[in-house]
Order: C-alpha cells, then structure tokens, then sequence
C-alpha cells in the first residue's frame, strides 16, 4: 500500500475528468486503487466513469464497494440509489431515501425524489405523509395540495379530501375554485 502513489494517482484523475480524458481519468483511478485498494473516493468516482462509458455493472460494483467502505458518506449513498434506479429496483431506492431521510428529515431535494419513488411504486399512503413534511417547509401549495386530492380520492378517503380543500380555501381566501370544488 503506497498512500504517496494513491494520492498523486487520484489527483491526476480528478484533473483529467475535469478536462474530459475520461479515459485517462479511468487509468489514473485504477492505478490509484492498485496502490490502495481502499480507496473508496477513487471508487466513487470510477462509478460516474465507468456508467459514462456505458460500464454499468462495473459502475455499480464500485459504488457498491464505496459505500460497503464508508457507509456514512451521503454522495456514496445517492449515486448507489442512482444505479438502482437505473436498474428500475426502487425498492432498494426508496430504502437509500429512507436512511438519508433519518439524517435530514426536512431536505427537499431528498423528499422530492423520494416522493417520486413512492409513486412509481405505489405507496400512496407514505406518499401523502412525505407530501405533508415538504408542505410543513413549504407552506400551503396548490400542486402538493392537488396531488394529496388525487390521492385520497383514489383511496377513497372522503373526509382528506374534504380537509385538504378547506385547507386551500382557506389559503387563498380570494380563489372562488376552492370554494366551489368544496360545494361539489
């Protein structure tokens, strides 16, 4: 284990994926894991090269490995839920979110894929308590209001739907829509 050669190794890579010689950078991040195979930033980082490059099951072994090594890091963390979601496994994505959600329960960024994983999948009820958290941020908001409505309908929960329209009318007092769909 040479740390000396990692280092200079990984720096070469990082200057050569900025300059676009992805495959220079791919050589510079291999020899770089040779002199350290624990590297699991050079892993990381050969993940984004090798799926660039089309390389997808080598792309997502090595950030498989990454966040086998350091499990903390949230990037290791959501470029592996990038390749689940590639493979169309949501179900390991929705469990990525959920952790990532434990540490940051109110980033929005986060809930809003999550969000979307949820629907693809079907968990509408889990949809609607997520939808609740990014409206606590937010405030009030028509389209995340709209879509709960959508979605209570569908399970047929009458009494959400009539909460989440008072809840708009009383939002925006001067929108006689919310009045009226609340007549109906």
């Amino acid at each position: 284990m040479n740390l000396a050669q990692n280092a200079e190794y990984f720096s070469k890579g990082i200057e050569n994926k900025y300059n676009e010689n992805y495959d220079v950078a791919i050589e510079c991040f291999e020899n770089a894991l040779k002199a350290f195979p624990e590297d699991h930033a050079s892993m990381y980082e050969l993940s984004s090269l090798y799926a660039k490059k089309g390389l997808q099951e080598k792309g997502f072994e090595m950030i498989e490995n990454a966040v086998a090594l350091d499990s903390s890091n949230k990037w290791y963390k959501i470029r592996l839920a990038d390749f689940y979601k590639i493979q169309n496994n949501y179900e390991e994505f929705v469990n990525i979110y959920d952790k990532l959600l434990e540490n940051e329960p109110n980033n929005l960024e986060y809930l809003e894929v999550y969000i979307n994983a949820l629907l693809h999948i079907g968990r509408y009820e889990q949809v609607t308590e997520k939808l609740d958290v990014y409206e606590d941020n937010i405030g009030v908001s028509e389209y995340i209001s709209i879509q709960k409505i959508e979605i209570y309908n569908m399970l047929g929960k009458k009494d959400k739907v009539i909460e989440e329209m008072e809840k708009l009318s009383e939002a925006y007092p001067y929108d006689t829509r919310y009045m009226s769909m609340l007549a109906e």
